[in-house]
């Protein structure tokens, strides 16, 4: 093996580690049959009744992590919204969360941090980045734990 071919691998595994960051969230409902089908993740917030709980079993899997989450039919889930100038997140999608755990932050347009902490304890199932809105929008949903 030349040194070119082992350089050549060193680039194809560092990029081969780098690209699982870009991966996506996928998320997929299951039928009558108990068999899952993909859907658009933005259509999650359809799942949920007014009362908090999910009308139908869901699969959120966060591919960066390798990891999915079942969420089943019945099960509550809590909604906080989050605007702000600037927000980033501490926590991603598959991740357990303890109540009033921080999970991010907010900059305010005074340029004040604010924590975003969660609603209750459980697993955050998804991140909704609401478009066209200003100041920076996400909804956070998040599967209360049994």
């Amino acid at each position: 093996m030349s040194s070119q071919d082992s350089v050549t691998d060193r680039v194809k595994a560092e990029l081969k580690k780098i690209s699982k960051y870009y991966r996506s969230i996928e998320c997929y409902a299951q039928d009558y049959k108990g068999l899952w089908h993909k859907v658009e993740c933005s259509s999650f917030p359809s799942f949920i009744d007014d009362n908090g709980f999910l009308k139908e079993n869901i699969k959120v899997c966060n591919e960066r992590k390798g990891k999915c989450v079942i969420v089943s039919k019945g099960d509550k889930v809590k909604r906080a919204e989050v605007k702000g100038k600037e927000i980033y997140l501490l926590k991603e999608e598959s991740d357990v969360v303890g109540k009033w755990e921080k999970i991010g932050y907010v900059i305010t347009g005074k340029g004040e941090e604010r924590a975003i902490k969660s609603p209750i304890e459980g697993i955050l199932l998804f991140v909704e980045e609401v478009i066209g809105k200003r100041p920076s929008h996400y909804i956070i949903y998040v599967k209360e734990a049994p």
